[in-house]
C-alpha cells in the first residue's frame, strides 16, 4: 500500500506551510489554506454537523453546500500537488488503484486538522479520494517509544461515544448503532464494549487527560468509512499456526 503523507509545517497569515511525500521519499514543500470564505465554511458546518439531524429542513442550503464540496476538494488538491514532480509521484502511487492508497494527515494544530482533508479530490477522478483510499489523521511525534504487544486470541475494542449536548447530538441509531453492527464479529475473536459519555462529561477534559497520560502512545483518527475499511482489511487476528491473519482471511 502506497502512503501519501501531508505533514504540517508552520502556520502563516495565509494558511500553512507543509510537506507532501510518498512512502517517506522526496518531501515536497507546499502551502495550503482554507479554500472557502467564512460564510462558505458555515454552510459546510451546517451540512456536515446539523443537517444530518434534520435532513428535511434547509434542503436548498444543504444541496448548495454538498455541491461546493467538490470545488473545495479540488482546490485543496491543487495546492497539495502544485509541484509537477509531486503530482507525477502521486500518479505513480495510484497505479495499483486508489484502494491501495493511504493518505496520512500529520499535524499538531487544530486549524490544520480542521481543514476538510477528506474532501480532497483529484479533478480527474469522479469522487473524493477518501471514498476509495484510506484516510488517517495523526499527530506528528518524534522519538516515540515502540510498544511490544503480546499475542492474543481476543481483540478488546472499546467504542466511546461522546454526546455532551444530549438532544443536540446525532442520535445513537444514526452513528453508533451502525458502527457497532459493522464491527460486531463472532466470539472469541472480538470483545466489544460500548461506552456513551453522559451529557455532563467534558469531552475536552477527557481528551486532555488521555493525551497527558498516554500522549506518546496515542494515534488519533477521525471516524470515517475509510477508517472502517482500514480496521476490516489491516487489523489482524491471532492464528495458532501462522501467528496472525487478516479479518478477510478469517472469513469476515
Amino acid at each position: 500500500m502506497k502512503i501519501i503523507t501531508i505533514r504540517e509545517g508552520q502556520q502563516t497569515a495565509e494558511g500553512f506551510t507543509a510537506t507532501v511525500s510518498i512512502d517517506g521519499q522526496t518531501q515536497y514543500p507546499i502551502t495550503v489554506s482554507d479554500p472557502f470564505s467564512g460564510q462558505q465554511e458555515k454552510e459546510l458546518e451546517f451540512y456536515f454537523e446539523e443537517w444530518i439531524r434534520f435532513p428535511f429542513d434547509g434542503q436548498v442550503k444543504a444541496r448548495r453546500a454538498a455541491a461546493s464540496v467538490k470545488g473545495y476538494g479540488e482546490a485543496l488538491f491543487g495546492e497539495v500537488f502544485a509541484d509537477a514532480d509531486a503530482y507525477s509521484d502521486y500518479k505513480l502511487a495510484c497505479r495499483e488503484g486508489l484502494t491501495n492508497l493511504r493518505i496520512e494527515i500529520e499535524g499538531e494544530s487544530l486549524d490544520f486538522q480542521a481543514l476538510h482533508w477528506e474532501a480532497l479530490k483529484d479533478p480527474k477522478q469522479p469522487r473524493p479520494l477518501a471514498i476509495d483510499a484510506v484516510f488517517t489523521r495523526k499527530r506528528y511525534q518524534r522519538g516515540v517509544m515502540p510498544i511490544e504487544l503480546k499475542p492474543s486470541a481476543v481483540i478488546n475494542l472499546l467504542v466511546v461515544t461522546a454526546r455532551p449536548n444530549e438532544e443536540k447530538d446525532v442520535g445513537y441509531r444514526t452513528v453508533s448503532r451502525p458502527l457497532m453492527d459493522a464491527i460486531a464479529l463472532k466470539p472469541p475473536y472480538l470483545l466489544l464494549s460500548s461506552w456513551s459519555l453522559p451529557p455532563s462529561s467534558s469531552l475536552r477534559g477527557v481528551h486532555a487527560n488521555l493525551k497527558e497520560n498516554w500522549g506518546e502512545h496515542i494515534v488519533e483518527r477521525k471516524f470515517s468509512w475509510a477508517l472502517m475499511k482500514l480496521i476490516a482489511t489491516e487489523c489482524h487476528l491471532y492464528h495458532p499456526e501462522k501467528s496472525y491473519q487478516s479479518f478477510k482471511e478469517a472469513g469476515f
